[in-house]
This record gives structure tokens, sequence and C-alpha cells, in this order.
């Protein structure tokens, strides 16, 4: 069974039950399937790991029904106060998770606004040691290339807590309604143009920064006369 086949047969298999989201549903599947052939899995395998349309169909009925399969499978109420407590310990995990994400958004802004600074060579509150013109231009222009580097790092963070807490908030009414529907990834899910164009920015980025220190270094060691640049411009010694 290829995926038209298993989408049909499940989309037919929802509609005699009464699912009312149906179009959700073959969306979460049509997603999987697409995820899975990234992995290398062919559609029939992919239909074959999971499993029958009406037995999937059966998992979505509407709530009486699944309310008796909740009470024949066991103890709900043990089973929800549980789902209870894992939130209290989650909880506090997400919240870390996005406060961390916003963080390195603010360390990005805050690095690349020091390279700008460097670049162009403003001194105002005299904080920054002195630099040759090259070599400040380099070294600003590095420090930018790393701001980008965590501007991009923050922007996968913050897809990987988005994506995982659809995937607990997913997982969570699964057990919570005694359902079997299918539970979403933890890891973020981009499309492959998507996934290329990061991975691009994340390598341009990451090369630039350690190139243009490089280029820095050289160009400030042959100015200076010295390896040892930062003792010749007094970089680290105390102001009288």
């Amino acid at each position: 069974m290829n995926k038209k086949q298993y989408l049909d047969a499940l989309y037919k298999e929802l509609s005699q039950i009464g699912v009312e989201d149906v179009g959700d549903v073959l969306a979460d599947y049509e997603a999987h399937f697409t995820r899975k052939a990234l992995d290398g899995y062919t559609e029939e395998e992919i239909a074959r790991r999971l499993g029958n349309p009406g037995e999937i169909a059966a998992d979505f009925l509407p709530d009486t029904a699944v309310q008796g399969k909740i009470d024949q499978a066991g103890n709900p109420g043990m089973t929800r106060a549980g789902l209870c407590f894992a939130d209290l310990l989650v909880l506090p995990f997400f919240l870390t998770l996005y406060i961390w994400a916003v963080a390195m958004l603010a360390a990005s802004a805050a690095v690349l606004a020091l390279g700008v600074y460097i670049a162009l060579g403003i001194n105002m509150v005299s904080v920054i040691p002195v630099l040759p013109v090259a070599g400040g231009v380099l070294l600003g222009a590095s420090i930018a290339a790393l701001a980008v580097l965590l501007f991009a790092g923050s922007i996968w963070f913050l897809l990987l807590s988005g994506q995982m807490t659809r995937a607990y908030l997913r997982w969570h009414g699964n057990r919570w309604f005694g359902r079997h529907g299918l539970n979403l990834p933890v890891m973020p899910q981009t499309t492959g143009k998507r996934r290329r164009f990061m991975r691009g920015v994340v390598l341009v980025s990451l090369i630039g920064c350690i190139m243009l220190f490089a280029a820095a270094f050289i160009v400030m060691s042959v100015q200076a006369g010295t390896p040892g640049f930062w003792h010749y411009w007094h970089w680290f010694e105390p102001v009288p």
C-alpha cells in the first residue's frame, strides 16, 4: 500500500465513524510519510509500520467510545494524575528552553553591535583598546560573523523548543483521552530547502568568522611587528 492508497483508506475509515477533524489527522499522517521518506523509507514500508488504517481510525472514536476504552484498559484517574505530576516537572524545563532561546537571540544582537562598534572604530566610552583600521575592520567583521552564527543557533533552538512543546502536548492529549494517535517528532521538522539554507548560513558564518579572525590576527601582527600585538599596543595594561 503506497502513500495515496493508505491516506485514502484512512480517510474512508475516519469518515465512516464521523471524525470531525479528518483533515488535521490526514495532514499529520501525510507529514509522517514525508519525514520518513526523507529518512530513506519507501511508502510501502512506512504504511506497514503505521499499521491498519481501520485500527488507527478506531482510536479517533467519539469521546463516549474512547472513555469506554479507557475504562477497559485501566484506571484513567491514575493515568491523569501521573500526567499532572509530569506537567509539574516538564513546565520548568520548557520555560528554561524558551528563556535560553531568548537569551541566545539577545546575545547575538549584542555581539553584532560589538562587531559593528569595532569595525567602525567607535570608542565613545574608551572601552575598546587601540586598533589599527584594517585590523579593526577585519576583527569587527569576524565578530559580526559570529553574531550570525549565534542568531542561526538561536533560531534553531526556538524551533526545537516549539517542536518539543507541540510533541509533548500531542503525547499528553493522546494519553489523557486514551487515544493512540500519531505522536509528533521531537526534533524540528523543516523542508529540504529551508534545511539546506540554514546549513549554508551556519557553514558560511563559521568559516567567515574563523578566516576573518585569522586575517585580523595576521594583519595586526604585521602592523605591530610582533605576534603579541596586544603587548605592543598596551591593551591589558592599567591606565595610569
